[in-house]
């Protein structure tokens, strides 16, 4: 179980093309917690570049070659942000994002975050599980701990 980090999936099929695995939501108290969309990719320029054009080009290439932008997602096995564009990677997990797109069961981080909260308690629960998953804990006290952090989150 893969619980925070990076959440590309190249690193898994790099490994074993055929590795099975599915996706859902951090848990939460009252079960109703969602996937969590957020396009993690930005690209910027230098308001002082001496070839802004060179750059509006590359830019423009990046957001309209729909040939292009599928040649990169099946290279990196991502999902695009561009209108019609599909990757033709086979996505293992993608069964599970359409069923809970449809319904309606994702939200969207782009603008920030306010279903996990980082501060204090995922990170500490990021250690425990760390912990666990090295021998140095057992699960049954990583469940415990974490659900005694949940009185002090800065979500309530």
């Amino acid at each position: 179980m893969k619980v925070s980090g990076s959440w590309s999936i190249q690193n898994f099929l790099d490994i074993d093309d055929s590795f099975e695995f599915g996706i859902f939501p951090f848990p939460n108290q009252t079960g109703d917690s969602k996937l969590i969309f957020e396009p993690n990719i930005t690209v910027m320029t230098s308001k002082d570049t001496e070839h802004q054009e060179e750059v509006n080009q590359v830019l423009d290439l990046l957001t309209s070659d729909k040939d292009l932008a599928v040649e990169i997602l099946d290279y990196t096995k991502t999902a695009s942000m561009l209108k019609d564009v599909t990757p033709t990677f086979p996505n293992p997990s993608q069964e599970d994002i359409d069923t809970y797109a449809s319904a309606g069961n994702i939200v969207d981080v782009t603008l920030g975050n306010n279903q996990l909260v980082w501060g204090g308690f995922q990170e500490e629960n990021a250690k425990d599980i760390a912990a666990w998953l090295q021998g140095d804990m057992s699960f049954e006290d990583c469940l415990k701990a974490s659900d005694d952090k949940v009185g002090t989150s800065s979500a309530n």
